[in-house]
């Protein structure tokens, strides 16, 4: 919104400094009069018409929205990563921050509306006093036009299709001729038009200062009009000029009339005089063509792309659906992780909110894949469900602190490993799911010195099936529910549950068992894991091993399979034996290490009975 006001102003800024350094002395007032009213009309519309170069994210859906965005993202460091999966502290704090700036432009917002709303209505009511004054006083009507005769003194002025003069002046023909074709003009000219546009667009954009200096403006190269219709009809200038000059010290009524008094009387008079240049006007003419053309490049909004409108519209929310073969849906069309990257590139404003619906045999990696391209854009609010379970959540991550926060101690932290089968280690402890929610009580009671500093850490590996991941952190917040609910009936007598939201009660067992659940990404791990010098060591041998199996193998298929060779056989089988047994202990050595599944061995050559049976 305050985009859109910057490129406005700064377009209507220069077209204003353009029309007073080289139009304005130009005796081509109708040509002024139309450049003013597109300059206005221009100014307003090009921010938000697709021609521009740059893409200045405005659109008709922005421009009254005040573009915050919650300021949120999952820590990818062991150490410093504390989400509560409920509400964080500092969750809490910028959630509070966010709603403050809302709060904030709403009623800023509702200031402008207001404000607009009364100067609108103050403009409508000038309108109907001018109705009523036509009503309730004598009319004529000369040269299609309708003249009111009012008994207040008035200086002659007109609206629309009306002609206000004094009636005792008329009827004593005390007005001038040339006054009345001045006044006359204005009516078939139709002034009014302009200064009520000018009008409208004042009351709406009331805090915007040049429209003010646009409406003098206007009604200045109104009265050149007016007076160059007077002038044309065979008056005398000077004559003109001095009866003009008799009419200064009277002044209309309302702003919207269109008077033959004009404070700006200088100006006219010197407007009459001057000649037309018609060269200079033409070079002139043809400087506006590239300065329109430069204003829209560089003020207009991007241009729309040739793909899929509804694929980069500016949307309140996006739906992602990982497969169980770890494919990816976007708004059901299928994408790869590149193509929703650069989905997102191309949309003027990131979602507020994205719904992700994951399949229970999709692995955790893909879902983690995806969560960092979206916090790349700036997108933390996500409604999570799964295609086990119709329920869903919506999880907005804390922000990461500005600085490393200190190691957490060893006893308060947790640390929950799950591998590519659903198998859990609990602080290097096998363990099974089912035990799973009394072990992380009885730790969470255990922690020092309260149970508030317990934290659960959760780490996975990039193809942990993220069913296995769901039914962890189910055991996980059902531990907590269960401690809260003994908490609340120990302390007043009914469960966690029961206890009125934002209750003093309710955040007082919140605040003994707050659900600190650190969640790690498996990328980050898996690569700091398999980067570690024991891993590599083991990869190392591993790799040996093979080598030397190989080896093995080629030496025994060059021996010829014959009788006369069988003892060479024999003795060469054995040797791959070895060299199998040797690779299958360093091979599962390195999978257990980084918690992954062993995969098969190679397979082996025939037996040497085989060989020479089959030769």
């Amino acid at each position: 919104m305050i985009a859109y006001f910057i490129y406005s102003s700064i377009s209507l800024a220069l077209l204003l400094f353009v029309y007073r350094i080289f139009l304005e002395k130009e005796k081509r007032f109708s040509f002024n009069r139309l450049f003013l009213l597109w300059s206005l009309v221009f100014s307003f519309t090009i921010p938000i018409i697709p021609v521009g170069i740059a893409p200045l994210e405005i659109s008709w859906s922005a421009l009254f929205s005040s573009g915050e965005t919650v300021s949120a993202t999952s820590y990818q460091n062991l150490k410093d990563l504390r989400l509560d999966s409920e509400v964080s502290p500092t969750a809490t704090e910028n959630n509070s921050a966010a709603i403050s700036s809302e709060t904030l432009f709403g009623i800023a917002f509702l200031l402008c509306f207001t404000i607009s709303a009364l100067l609108l209505i103050r403009l409508m009511r000038i309108v109907h006093r001018i109705q009523l004054k036509i009503r309730r006083n004598s009319k004529r009507y000369m040269q299609d036009c309708r003249v009111v005769l009012l008994k207040e003194k008035v200086v002659p002025h007109s609206f629309f299709n009306t002609v206000f003069l004094n009636k005792k002046q008329f009827e004593k023909g005390e007005i001038p001729e040339e006054v009345l074709n001045h006044e006359f003009t204005h009516v078939r000219q139709k002034h009014s038009l302009d200064i009520l546009f000018v009008e409208i667009l004042k009351a709406i954009f009331w805090f915007n200062p040049l429209l003010y200096f646009y409406k003098n403006a206007i009604a200045l190269n109104h009265e050149y009009l007016a007076d160059e219709a007077v002038i044309s009809k065979g008056t005398i200038i000077k004559n003109y000029q001095r009866m003009l000059l008799n009419t200064m010290e009277r002044n209309a009524l309302h702003g919207l009339a269109s008077s033959f008094n004009f404070s700006s009387t200088k100006r006219r008079l010197q407007m009459m005089t001057q000649s037309k240049t018609k060269v200079k006007f033409l070079i002139k003419l043809a400087m506006l063509a590239p300065l329109f053309a430069g204003l829209s490049l560089i003020l207009g909004c991007e241009p729309a792309s040739n793909e899929n409108p509804s694929d980069i519209q500016l949307a309140d929310e996006i739906s992602i659906e990982i497969l169980d073969n770890n494919a990816m849906l976007v708004n059901e069309k299928s994408m790869t992780l590149d193509e929703l990257e650069g989905l997102l590139s191309e949309m003027p404003e990131s979602p507020e909110l994205v719904r992700m619906n994951v399949s229970p045999d999709a692995q955790f990696g893909v879902v983690t894949d995806v969560q960092s391209i979206l916090k790349r854009y700036e997108i933390f609010k996500i409604n999570y469900s799964s295609k086990k379970s119709n329920d869903s959540s919506d999880l907005t991550l804390p922000p990461a602190p500005p600085e490393p926060q200190a190691p957490m101690e060893a006893q308060n932290q947790m640390l929950i490993l799950m591998n590519s089968d659903g198998k859990l280690l609990m602080n290097e402890e096998p363990v099974t799911l089912n035990k799973m929610r009394e072990n992380i009580k009885q730790f969470v009671d255990n922690s020092s010195p309260n149970s508030s500093e317990a934290i659960v850490v959760v780490k996975t590996l990039p193809d942990t099936p993220y069913d296995q991941y769901l039914e962890l952190l189910d055991e996980i917040r059902s531990a907590y529910s269960e401690l809260r609910n003994v908490a609340a009936q120990d302390r007043f007598g009914t469960d966690f549950s029961n206890l009125e939201e934002s209750s003093s009660e309710r955040e007082t067992i919140r605040k003994m068992y707050p659900m600190k659940l650190s969640a790690v990404p498996p990328e980050l791990e898996y690569r700091k894991l398999i980067n570690s010098p024991e891993v590599l060591e083991l990869k190392s041998k591993m790799d040996e091993a093979l080598q030397n199996l190989r080896l093995k193998s080629r030496v025994y298929i060059n021996i010829e399979p014959t009788e006369f060779n069988s003892e060479d056989l024999k003795a060469s089988y054995d040797e791959i034996m070895e060299s199998l047994k040797n690779f299958e202990d360093t091979q599962s050595a390195y999978y257990n290490s980084i918690s992954k599944q062993t995969p098969p061995l190679p397979p082996i050559p025939q037996k040497p009975e085989d060989r020479i049976k089959n030769n």
